[in-house]
């Protein structure tokens, strides 16, 4: 039976090692299939256990699927961490992440300050939309992940598929 590679995953492992280099701000690349399982991945620092990335592919691929749109930006709940997602061919997502948020865990809020948010109408989506860092980080990974995402769809698009074998 012949066999088809749809992804030459030395290659792809090796542009997104490389790609960890294109901006100091991102944390960890992933390319994942929309149900969740890990094609590859470069994370800056130690890679965390098989369990951890599965965890991370699932929300990040739950939460595209969710949101249904060509780009989207997902903030981790616990870290703050922005991500960048968007599909690269059909069923198969590139998530782009920053770094954890500097502030405060939401979680460790007291009751009162996040009702004292509620009634002010700020809160951490507010607060961030108007931070300079924070939109700055958003476009520079933005930025990477659109350049990643062309040359990946460039070498899909050389290679053969099924039917034309």
């Amino acid at each position: 039976m012949t066999q088809v590679s749809l992804v030459d995953s030395t290659r792809l492992s090796a542009l997104l090692q490389e790609a960890l280099s294109w901006n100091e701000e991102i944390s960890s690349i992933m390319v994942s299939a929309q149900n969740g399982s890990i094609l590859a991945y470069a994370f800056r620092g130690q890679t965390p256990s098989v369990k951890a990335m599965r965890t991370r592919s699932t929300t990040v691929t739950t939460a595209y699927a969710i949101a249904g749109q060509d780009t989207l930006i997902f903030e981790a709940q616990r870290t703050g961490a922005l991500t960048v997602i968007s599909a690269i061919a059909d069923q198969i997502l590139l998530s782009i992440t920053g770094p954890e948020s500097q502030g405060t865990d939401p979680y460790e809020k007291t009751v009162h300050e996040a009702a004292q948010e509620e009634v002010d109408g700020t809160g951490m989506e507010d607060s961030q939309e108007q931070d300079p860092e924070m939109l700055r980080l958003r476009s520079d990974l933005e930025a990477v992940n659109q350049e990643v995402a062309s040359i990946i769809r460039d070498d899909l698009a050389g290679m053969r598929w099924p039917e034309d074998i």
